[in-house]
């Protein structure tokens, strides 16, 4: 009897001990002295492209090996640092210049290719951009500044003006739009940094979805800044408010968190900005001063207990 009781209290426990041997610590990129508050993210391809408050873009193996680094920024310059990066196919990244007003494109080396936007309020001007994505041959462009410019805009491949999200004259649904993603669907994910995450069709700028609100709890939100789709579906989280990883079905649904506040490996202090390039998730561990790389399919998510505490606001 004791050997049958023995293999059932075995079989019980083999899910938990597979889970704890699939679960693979985080590689941490960076540090103090070598990133200094990295605020934007990128990664694709194997390349990480950080821009950090030393006004520069610090290109990264998966590893952390440096793969290459040059200014955005002039020396002594005194406003603000840019908030937004993307990677290209071809190696070269556009970055948000959010103070100066523009989407700057750069080569691998460091040479400036091109640039559009100007500062204002109107239509296909820009208000304190945050962060830009490339749906097929459109830039869409995040930013809240003045009131007029809570908004998502969408321009073509050479950055004329072909629509908006929210602002004057539209339901105004946003406060302080950052993070954005296209989930595998094509729709929308916007993360406000008032509280909420909202799901869109890109084409239409139809609202989908909203969840969250302030709090701490399954489904709620603390300052949510970045925003990155998964490849199964549905999209993931950064809130520097409660410095954590927050994962979310397709639907809006909360499906679990990870993180808390610290300076070890696992844990968070303002976390900015997020990535993915399977199989791995890269976040900016901005008031760190690093990058934490965790496995897609090893991160132990904390599951909420009652997964209707997380249903969608419609």
């Amino acid at each position: 009897m004791g050997g049958v009781r023995g293999r059932a209290t075995l079989l019980a426990s083999l899910p938990l001990l597979l889970a704890a041997c699939t679960e693979a610590p985080p590689v941490v990129l960076g540090g103090p002295g070598v990133l200094d508050r990295p605020r934007a993210l990128a990664a694709r391809d194997g390349i990480v492209a950080v821009v950090d408050t030393s006004g520069s873009l610090r290109r990264l193996t998966a590893d952390g090996a440096p793969a290459g680094s040059h200014p955005v920024m002039p020396p002594g310059a005194r406003r603000g640092y840019p908030l937004g990066v993307l990677l290209r196919e071809d190696g070269s990244a556009t970055v948000v210049h959010t103070h100066d007003s523009a989407l700057v494109h750069y080569a691998r080396d460091g040479r400036e290719t091109g640039r559009f936007g100007d500062g204002g309020v109107k239509d296909g001007q820009f208000c304190m951009p945050q962060r830009a994505l490339r749906r097929g041959e459109e830039w869409i462009v995040s930013e809240f500044g003045y009131e007029e410019c809570r908004r998502v805009q969408v321009f073509d491949a050479a950055g004329r003006f072909l629509r908006r999200i929210g602002g004057p004259g539209t339901d105004a649904v946003f406060e302080r739009p950052m993070g954005m993603a296209l989930d595998a669907a094509g729709v929308l994910w916007v993360a406000d940094a008032s509280h909420f995450l909202l799901r869109f069709d890109p084409a239409t700028g139809r609202l989908l979805g909203k969840v969250g609100g302030p709090g701490d709890g399954p489904g709620r939100l603390r300052w949510p800044t970045g925003v990155a789709a998964l490849p199964g579906g549905g999209v993931v989280v950064c809130e520097a408010g409660n410095h954590r990883l927050q994962r979310f079905d397709a639907e809006g649904r909360s499906l679990g968190t990870f993180g808390r506040p610290g300076a070890a490996p696992g844990e968070f202090r303002g976390p900015y900005d997020l990535a993915v390039d399977p199989p791995f998730l890269f976040v900016a561990d901005t008031e760190n001063h690093r990058i934490q790389r965790f496995r897609l399919d090893a991160l132990p998510w904390s599951v909420p207990a009652d997964p209707a505490a997380a249903e969608e606001k419609r």
